[in-house]
């Protein structure tokens, strides 16, 4: 689905102050606060409007942008307490569905290695317009598994469908099941009880082959703009 031309103007000049001169790739993170957050919002709302809805949570919009505009951006969740657990958004939606408590996906996920408390959420991902050089999404994915791991966190969670997958996969990134000791199933929009057949949640891994791949990539990693840092790194 396309984003609207009025939307589209409003949130690119919204970036302009972020962007400046930089006519190049680059990456920035835009934080709950800012005129270009509401923009990004109503923009995700025109793609997925039932995220209306969202829960309360510590959220901002990883944007990617080409000569100075807009291409794709990704909402990224924080972690947060909620359902007496300290995680990102998505961990948040499994236990709230009910197919697991807080206790045991934290003690699962600290099993293999990893602590929600260190770990960010993809919540949305949309695009603007065609990368000049190559997908938006990839750009965006790469990047952020670039600051988690400048900021020591330690996986990207997200809902992925199997092209999102095979497309992961084919730049050579490793996922995981977030939990081992349940199937875990991405919530129903229109019924959290429910899975969503299309969907599966799962964690991008920073250390290890993801860490070594994003060193191959890293020509492709946009630069960071270090405009916004979430002032709740729980990973430090």
């Amino acid at each position: 689905m396309a984003i609207a031309e009025r939307t589209y103007e409003r949130v690119g000049g919204s970036l302009e102050s972020i962007i400046g001169d930089e006519i190049g790739l680059v990456s920035m993170l835009v934080g709950p606060d800012e005129e270009a957050f509401d923009e990004l919002a109503r923009a995700e709302r025109e793609v997925f409007p039932e995220l209306r809805d969202l829960p309360a949570g510590n959220y901002g919009f990883w944007v990617i942008a080409d000569k100075g505009r807009p291409i794709h951006a990704v909402r990224l969740s924080f972690p947060s307490l909620a359902n007496g657990l300290f995680g990102p958004n998505l961990a948040h939606e499994l236990v709230r569905s009910g197919q697991i408590t807080g206790g045991d996906l934290a003690k699962d996920c600290a099993d293999q290695g990893f602590e929600l408390s260190q770990c960010v959420s993809v919540e949305s991902s949309f695009r603007f317009e065609a990368a000049a050089d190559g997908p938006g999404a990839l750009y965006s994915y790469i990047s952020i598994a670039q600051f988690c791991l400048e900021t020591n966190r330690t996986g990207v969670l997200a809902h992925q469908n199997p092209a999102a997958i095979r497309s992961l996969e084919r730049s050579g990134a490793v996922t995981r099941p977030i939990t081992t000791t349940h199937e875990a199933w991405t919530p129903s929009l229109s019924n959290p009880t429910e899975p969503d057949p299309d969907y599966r949640p799962v964690n991008i891994p920073i250390p290890g082959k993801n860490s070594e791949r994003l060193v191959e990539l890293h020509e492709l990693i946009p630069k960071f703009i270090p405009h916004y840092i979430d002032v709740r790194d729980q990973a430090s």
